[in-house]
């Protein structure tokens, strides 16, 4: 029973739950007294009595009315009698209608509607009964048939009133027996309580006994507790006096227990520097009770050796009442010198590693930036070389040195691919496109490799709907990575790549790429570590498989960027299965927003271009100039971004080829000052070379004016593809303005178009690029009403990708120069040549249909 009365705290309820029922008791008493003065008095028998009264009151009423009747004459004195009479009866039904003790039969329909009739007739022969002599005994026939009509009335309330009453007193004496009834459960259940109060106290004294037995055991065991405990404990009273000092406090400060106890804490393990803190703690806890330090958990400070040293030390401060309602203050104390000690050593553990690797990081990105430099040099002079006459053999050297190139600008990405997502300065584009389309071009990438392995490639998709949206380059990287790599461990076996789909808990489509293969497989101590970086399985100089163990690090942090991950399962001699999983993505950019790849780009024979080629790399410039000159090219050199802005402002070119990295004056800054200038060149295309293409670096670029941008090494094909848009560029400048020989579409770009990409695919992006020339209007019409620049911007730029894609030259070049003047901020310019642009797109639209492509606009159904 203790443990129970002490788990629910009853102890403290036992008096209130005895002076409750002893008032309960009382209340009870007191309203049986009143039952019992109600029923002594009886009013309702007042009530039925009054009720009764009024029928005889009626008859009454009836007999004096025909005693006046019989006089045969207006009998003063009878008359008299007859309204005395009517008085009464009129004042028992007043009574009836406004008295308390009828308020309950006037709740009663029946009643109050009997009451309201008998009212409403004495009421109406008030003017009889007031009036004259004559008036009334003439009037008494009509009178008796009234008084007549509502005998039955008058009968029908005083049943009414009987039988209600007697319900009330079957109701009352029911009530009065519950209560009785009540109360002696309730004297019961008082002296239950009052013998359990007895126990329970009886039983507190037996506890009370063998609680004192215990407090004396407990203090016994807390003296042991703190003699043995490894931290230093103290107490000490309201004024810091050392009151108990533990044998572990002796050793931490070098001061006996008998030296300790009644000395001033301060004096003894307070610093100098902290004593004034210490008091004024102190008496602001006396005063108010609150302190920074007590009961506030554990804290570091110095404190002082009785050599006089200062050490640090972690403490918890708590706070007891002592005698008197006095505090008493209990220190544990830690000393943490070791600790603080080992912190230091390994922060600068730290801050080496962390500088380490930001050295590493910062090494990695250098080196394979300044990497890019002489293998710019190196490709391009290859390029220049593989156009001269050799002999057989000289061009297989050719080749080798080629592939070689191509291999370690491969290896040269990796690893600045490595750095940036190390940074977080990964750049991702998410567009939608078919994943048929991707895979296929997976297949068809590794296919040679695979028939060199005797490896069979399947595909299987397993996806109701292919067009999905993510990064499609970085998922390209992640599948041919892991194709390549089951074909480098497959031998005569099979690669099977699986495309699925399902939905996570919030309803989004995640995207599943399985990579499976029969090859030699992973060993189980080795899965742990495959997507570490440099990691090679078989790092001997024998091994078989090419690779420097990046591929795998870097997909795996693609993936992680993408909001996903790669998982692996393998067994020894078996095979393994490396699955991607990715959520699908908000659609950053179209599909036209990206220029194909031209496979054939060569410059028509006899184009003269007159290029400045702005770069501070002698090499560079001396292998740009040649590769532009084959191709027959006028070319000026400029030696950094100051010549070149120099040069351009004087001579009009027909391009600018510039270097990004350069000293004085780097090349965003250089396009800049070259398109808000005024010189000759101003509006000529600007193409920049960079080692890199960062999202941050792409939309400086667009935001300087340039026109696109080539990423080191220079190749002969992407050479030839820019030379080639500016050469189309100018013819169709040259026919501006003539309408007899407008160029508005080039039909050699379309059926190359047509060439490179899956019809299904090209008619569903030509058919929404025809549908954003149909509406560009209404959109510029909203752009300049909001005068928003940047908007306008992005959508000209837009436009001019996706004109440029499908050779629309005339509209390329207006959209061209909307995004010119939209990057200036004149909107009001645009809005003047909205009308004769949107004429050009009609008109662009028509050329268009008469090259026979109207065809492949999708057919608009209900649904869409």
């Amino acid at each position: 029973m203790k443990g129970w009365l002490k788990r629910w705290g009853l102890y403290r309820l036992i008096p209130a739950v005895i002076l409750l029922l002893a008032l309960l008791f009382s209340m009870l008493g007191a309203q049986m007294y009143r039952e019992v003065a109600a029923l002594r008095s009886a009013p309702q028998d007042n009530v039925q009595w009054t009720l009764a009264q009024v029928e005889i009151e009626l008859l009454t009423l009836l007999d004096t009315l025909r005693a006046a009747q019989d006089a045969g004459k207006a009998d003063p004195r009878r008359l008299a009698e007859l309204r005395k009479r009517f008085d009464i009866f009129y004042s028992r039904n007043r009574t009836i209608a406004r008295s308390q003790g009828f308020q309950d039969l006037r709740t009663i329909e029946q009643f109050s509607t009997a009451l309201g009739a008998v009212r409403q007739t004495l009421d109406d022969q008030l003017p009889l009964i007031d009036g004259d002599d004559p008036a009334l005994f003439a009037g008494l026939p009509d009178l008796e048939e009234q008084f007549q009509a509502i005998r039955p009335t008058t009968r029908q309330l005083s049943l009414i009133g009987i039988r209600k009453f007697a319900e009330l007193s079957d109701k009352r004496r029911h009530d009065f027996g519950l209560l009785v009834f009540q109360t002696a459960g309730v004297g019961l259940v008082l002296i239950v309580a009052l013998i359990f109060a007895l126990a329970v106290l009886y039983r507190q004294r037996q506890i009370a006994q063998a609680s004192s037995a215990k407090v004396r055991e407990s203090r016994s065991r807390f003296a042991n507790t703190v003699n043995v405990s490894l931290d230093a404990i103290i107490v000490a009273d309201g004024d810091g006096t050392i009151l108990d000092f533990n044998p572990a406090a002796e050793k931490t400060f070098g001061y006996s227990h008998a030296r300790a106890v009644g000395a001033d804490m301060a004096d003894l393990i307070v610093p100098p520097t902290l004593h004034d803190a210490h008091k004024e703690g102190m008496r602001r806890y006396l005063r108010s009770g609150k302190s920074k330090l007590v009961g506030k958990g554990r804290f570091e400070l110095d404190a002082m050796h009785a050599n006089g040293s200062i050490f640090p030390v972690e403490m918890s401060i708590g706070a007891a009442a002592g005698e008197n309602g006095e505090p008493i203050f209990i220190a544990y104390v830690r000393d943490i010198s070791k600790r603080k000690r080992i912190e230091v050593e390994l922060t600068n553990a730290r801050d080496k590693a962390l500088a380490a690797d930001k050295a590493k990081s910062q090494f990695l990105a250098v080196m394979s930036h300044e990497m890019r430099t002489p293998l710019n040099a190196v490709m391009a002079t290859l390029d220049l070389l593989d156009r001269t006459e050799l002999k057989p053999r000289q061009r297989d050297f050719l080749q080798t040195a080629i592939t070689s190139g191509e291999i370690l600008q491969h290896h040269i990405d990796d690893v600045l691919d490595l750095t940036r997502i190390e940074a977080g300065a990964i750049d991702l584009q998410a567009e939608r496109f078919d994943i048929r389309d991707l895979i296929a071009e997976v297949e068809r990438s590794t296919q040679l490799a695979a028939d060199k392995k005797g490896d069979a490639v399947s595909v299987q998709i397993d996806l109701d709907e292919t067009q999905i949206c993510l990064d499609l380059n970085r998922l390209r990287q992640i599948l041919l990575n892991l194709v390549s790599n089951a074909i480098k461990f497959t031998d005569d076996g099979t690669i099977d790549i699986i495309a699925a789909s399902h939905a996570d808990t919030d309803d989004r489509r995640v995207l599943t790429f399985e990579v499976k293969d029969t090859g030699i497989g992973i060993a189980p101590e080795d899965l742990g570590r495959i997507f570490g970086d440099f990691v090679t399985l078989d790092p001997s100089y024998q091994r078989k498989a090419e690779g420097y163990g990046l591929g795998l690090a870097i997909c795996r942090r693609i993936a992680a960027a993408m909001g996903g991950k790669i998982t692996v399962r393998s067994e020894r001699g078996v095979g393994s299965s490396f699955l991607v999983t990715l959520p699908e993505a908000e659609e950053t950019q179209t599909t036209e927003e990206r220029r194909p790849e031209s496979t054939s780009a060569a410059v028509p024979s006899g184009a003269s271009l007159r290029v400045l080629m702005v770069e501070d790399n002698e090499t560079n410039r001396f292998v740009a100039r040649a590769m532009l000159e084959e191709e027959g090219c006028t070319v000026v050199e400029a030696v950094d971004g100051e010549d070149g802005v120099a040069k351009a402002q004087e001579e009009r070119f027909d391009l600018i080829l510039m270097d990004i990295s350069m000293p004085r004056l780097d090349g965003i800054e250089a396009a800049r000052m070259i398109r808000s200038g005024s010189g000759a060149s101003k509006a000529v295309p600007i193409v920049c070379l960079t080692a890199h293409a960062m999202s941050e670096t792409r939309d400086a670029l667009h935001e300087a004016g340039v026109t696109d941008c080539l990423i080191k090494p220079l190749r002969r094909k992407n050479l030839q593809h820019v030379l080639s848009m500016v050469l189309k560029h100018d013819r169709a400048q040259e026919h501006d303005g003539d309408p007899e020989t407008d160029i508005l579409i080039d039909p050699v770009l379309l059926n190359e178009l047509a060439t490179l990409m899956p019809p299904e695919r090209l008619n569903r992006s030509f058919g929404r690029f025809i549908e954003e020339v149909g509406s560009l209007r209404a959109q510029f019409e909203t752009l300049c009403e909001s005068r928003d620049s940047q908007a306008a911007l992005k959508h000209a730029h837009h436009l001019t990708g996706s004109s440029g894609m499908f050779g629309a030259v005339a509209l390329t070049e207006a959209f061209r120069h909307f995004q010119d003047l939209a990057a200036a901020g004149d909107m009001a310019s645009i809005l003047e040549l909205l009308d004769d642009v949107d004429a050009l797109g009609q008109e662009t639209i028509a050329a268009f249909e008469t090259e026979g492509w109207a065809a492949r606009r999708p057919v608009p159904t209900e649904a869409s």
